[in-house]
């Protein structure tokens, strides 16, 4: 009896621990297939981690001071309205702590917030690249991305408040490709 416990327990056991990884995957995929995929402009900011390795850190343009209707609190769960321009680019309009109903939105944090304005910890403000590549992305982005003219974004799948980020674009080409053949 005892042995059919333990391995009632044992199963019970390896179904959670793929379980949870699996259904993270799913969520994620889901967003990447069936999302709005939206367009933000970014600033160049590189750091690294040691625990990450490279990648470059996105200013998304418009994070800053994003009106909010109610008080917030740092580290709160809350949703950022995405609101697409005539130019084909997307901002965060508005942060709101309840979950809508219906729309695009971001569920996020917020950084912070003082007189009705928000920063929110972005979900997709990190595209990681690889080690060998790293340098070179650095430099076009830094190069192509400037306060006046920026002809650098990142496209965005948006599925029910989840968002995966999909690629890094220089001069309209992805990261990889541009780097390849940086001429225009």
């Amino acid at each position: 009896m005892k042995k059919q416990h333990l391995m009632a327990i044992l199963i019970a056991l390896v179904v959670i621990q793929i379980s949870v990884p699996a259904s993270l995957i799913v969520k994620y995929e889901k967003a990447k297939s069936r999302g709005t995929i939206v367009k933000f402009r970014i600033r160049p900011f590189d750091p690294y981690d040691a625990f990450r390795g490279r990648f470059l850190s996105l200013d998304i343009e418009g994070n800053r001071e994003i009106p909010c209707e109610e008080e917030i609190s740092r580290g709160q769960k809350v949703y950022g309205l995405v609101k697409t321009n005539s130019d084909g680019f997307s901002v965060i309009e508005k942060v709101v702590a309840n979950r809508p109903s219906e729309g695009l939105f971001i569920e996020t944090t917020a950084n912070y917030s003082y007189n009705d304005k928000a920063f929110l910890d972005l979900p997709f403000a990190r595209y990681y690249i690889n080690e060998n590549l790293a340098r070179d992305a650095e430099k076009a982005y830094r190069a192509h991305a400037t306060f006046k003219n920026s002809d650098v974004y990142i496209t965005v799948s948006i599925n029910n408040g989840v968002c995966v980020l999909n690629e890094l674009y220089i001069s309209g080409k992805p990261v990889r490709e541009f780097l390849k053949n940086p001429n225009p």
